[in-house]
């Protein structure tokens, strides 16, 4: 369901405006029936005048791998799943970038380029 139910909706009437907010997603089997629940949770520090203990990531945000690399599949994965977050922006739609990113990482790496060009 793309709404949530009104026990979730009273869980997040706690949390004034501008918190971040953490939902969970708990699914429990019973016999043949999957019961599922939303927990949320505050994200804060123990005395609130910190900064968030979890990092919280913005969609704009480009995340560096630390470790460098010299594996060619490692670069060729990074430019693809790249690509791919580009294309999204370019066509301003909601195409899945993971499955795109793939797609062009097995063509990348397999060298069927031929027939694109």
């Amino acid at each position: 369901s793309f709404f949530a139910n009104e026990k979730t909706h009273q869980q997040m009437s706690h949390f004034g405006r501008g918190e971040t907010v953490e939902l969970i997603k708990l699914a429990s089997q019973r016999g043949k029936t999957v019961i599922t629940e939303i927990i949320a949770t505050g994200i804060k520090n123990g005395n609130g005048n910190g900064k968030d203990t979890k990092p919280v990531s913005k969609p704009d945000e480009v995340i560096k791998p630390d470790i460098p690399s010299e594996d060619k599949l490692f670069e060729l994965m990074l430019k693809s799943l790249g690509d791919s977050i580009r294309m999204q922006k370019l066509l301003e739609s909601k195409i899945d970038v993971e499955r795109i990113g793939i797609t062009l990482f097995i063509a990348r790496s397999r060298g069927n380029l031929s027939a694109v060009a």
